[in-house]
């Protein structure tokens, strides 16, 4: 969805009805919920609960193999997530094709096992 949020597109579509899909990365959503400063304590809020939530994972996992992928996956996707705020186009382009690629390595991993 050109690394939107469908509740986030919604959003910003009801707003806008000539809004194109990924034509920005802003959570207007979350700004207008929370307020501006609010709503970027929540985003990072969100990405510790998800490190915290692939730490729970690896850490229960007996298989040493697993948990290094389990460790990649979650690393690459928050690089992904964190970068996409500050990065421009070309970036993001990068950044998204970076993160699928290593996230088909993984899953092929999983799936070879």
């Amino acid at each position: 969805m050109k690394n939107e949020c469908l509740v986030s597109y919604l959003f910003k579509i009801l707003e806008n009805p000539k809004y194109k899909m990924g034509s920005t990365s802003d959570v207007a959503d979350y700004d207008s919920v929370l307020g501006t400063h609010k709503a970027g304590i929540f985003l990072n809020y969100i990405l510790v609960m998800y490190l915290i939530n692939i730490v729970a994972i690896a850490i229960r996992n007996k298989d040493f193999r697993e948990k290094i992928l389990i460790i990649s996956a979650g690393i690459s996707y928050l690089l992904y997530v964190g970068m996409l705020r500050t990065a421009n186009d070309e970036q993001k382009e990068v950044l998204k094709s970076t993160n699928m690629f290593i996230m088909t390595l993984i899953l092929s991993a999983f799936l070879y096992k």
